[in-house]
């Protein structure tokens, strides 16, 4: 264990013994509590974070401005896994469809969006998440139609 400026961790150190200095080095306690006698602490390097600028958050002021689509999972008594998906206006808060399946795949995504733009007219957006039956190629070729 040489050279305290360089930057190396206990592993590392560890490693090295084993491979150049003493095969004796194989116990990690040990090597540790040499590491710590020795006053060669390496502190984590904090992880860079990617700044991002916040959009700001669109507010409706009027009925069918905008809508809301979840997927939100259940498990049912038997075991198997409930999707039910919400289509909610924000600014009433208006439930707009609700459709329960075990499985939901983005073409019945699209027939229940249809469904509902008929009854209600169609919205200016539709808020979403990423989720894969709303990232789908069905999905977004229907979006741009």
């Amino acid at each position: 264990m040489e050279k305290p400026r360089e930057r190396r961790g206990k592993r590392r150190e560890q490693q090295l013994a084993r491979t150049t200095v003493d095969r004796r080095l194989d116990n990690n306690k040990k090597v540790f509590r040499i590491y710590r006698a020795a006053g060669l602490s390496v502190k984590r390097k904090k992880r860079k974070r990617l700044v991002r600028v916040g959009l700001p958050s669109f507010t409706a002021i009027r009925s069918n401005q905008q809508w809301a689509i979840d997927f939100v999972h259940d498990r049912m008594a038997n075991g198997r896994t409930i999707r039910v998906l919400s289509v909610v206006d924000t600014f009433t808060r208006e439930c707009l469809a609700l459709e329960v399946d075990t499985c939901l795949p983005s073409r019945r995504v699209t027939r229940t969006l249809e469904r509902v733009i008929a009854a209600r007219g169609k919205p200016e957006r539709i808020r979403m998440d990423n989720g894969s039956e709303l990232t789908s190629r069905h999905f977004l070729a229907w979006g741009i139609d």
